[in-house]
């Protein structure tokens, strides 16, 4: 077990850099550069469908407003690192333990022999309870004992600052169950972290509050999505409707987050007429007719 604490994290925020772009905070970057070629992960629906038979012409592609010539639009075919941020602080419940652990199994289930799998858990410290591992080297996952306090901003900066590894996508599913209390980095900063990060973050949240908008507004900038979760489910009989606990309630939440990344595309354009260094506004466009497509996607990157 490694312990990722504020000097990880403070030095990860240093190579990252948090000087705001010059684009709005929190505009996104799919920050995987390599010469002058871009990539972007890209989640394409029709209403609840997830589309899957795209190719590189049926997509249209500007940056900082000026169209691309994309290269590729490919599906499934690198592998998958995933890392699971699980909060362990104070406030967690035995049902949420429980729950943290199916959801955890359930993903690990489901990797390919070429994915890996890591589990960081945080609390007022950051500590990786799992190293990147391949789905039958990761067996007994352990996320600790609940204590402490809540550091959310600073163990979602450590695993969106983790340097990616070529011909491999990064994801991240973050669970919590309140909001952060003792970050030393604040929303304005981890949105910066956001900005230059090639991790797509997915949050699962226990209930609702003011810290909602700003979990969309992160998971939005990175091409994920916010999922809120409830300890309790509906039970109904011929007589009554009643609350029961669902120590399962984050298998669906935490599924839904790695299919969404499995099914997107890996499009790829070369990059023309833009000046590489500084804030790329990039919108990404679904040209093929016959449907009314959504896009998912981030909406820009830090070019160096």
């Amino acid at each position: 077990m490694r312990r990722l604490g504020m000097a990880a994290c403070l030095t990860a925020i240093a190579a990252a850099g948090v000087a705001p772009p010059p684009a709005r905070v929190g505009a996104q970057q799919q920050f995987r550069t390599s010469v002058d070629v871009v990539e972007l992960n890209v989640l394409v629906m029709s209403g609840r469908r997830i589309i899957g038979d795209l190719t590189a012409k049926d997509f249209e592609i500007t940056d900082n407003g000026v169209k691309q010539q994309v290269i590729s639009a490919t599906r499934e075919s690198q592998p998958i690192d995933v890392t699971m941020l699980v909060d362990t602080s104070q406030s967690l419940t035995e049902s949420l333990v429980r729950s943290i652990a199916s959801a955890v199994n359930r993903i690990r289930e489901r990797l390919r022999p070429e994915d890996r799998v890591s589990v960081v858990a945080f609390n007022h410290r950051i500590q990786e309870r799992l190293a990147l591992l391949p789905p039958p080297a990761a067996t007994a996952i352990d996320i600790g004992r609940p204590t402490g306090q809540t550091s959310l901003n600073d163990a979602m900066a450590v695993v969106m600052t983790q340097r990616p590894v070529s011909e491999r996508r990064q994801m991240a599913i973050a669970f919590t169950d309140g909001y952060d209390s003792t970050s030393f980095l604040n929303e304005s900063d981890l949105m910066n972290v956001a900005g230059r990060s090639s991790t797509t973050m997915f949050i699962v949240a226990k209930g609702f509050g003011t810290g909602a908008a700003f979990f969309d507004q992160l998971t939005e900038a990175t091409g994920g999505i916010t999922q809120m979760v409830s300890p309790y489910t509906t039970e109904k009989s011929s007589t009554a409707i009643r609350m029961v606990r669902n120590d399962n309630m984050l298998d669906d939440s935490f599924l839904k987050a790695f299919q969404d990344f499995r099914s997107s595309y890996v499009v790829r354009y070369a990059l023309a007429g833009v000046p590489r260094p500084g804030w790329h506004a990039v919108t990404v466009k679904v040209t093929r007719p016959g449907r009314s497509y959504q896009v998912r996607t981030r909406t820009g990157y830090m070019g160096g």
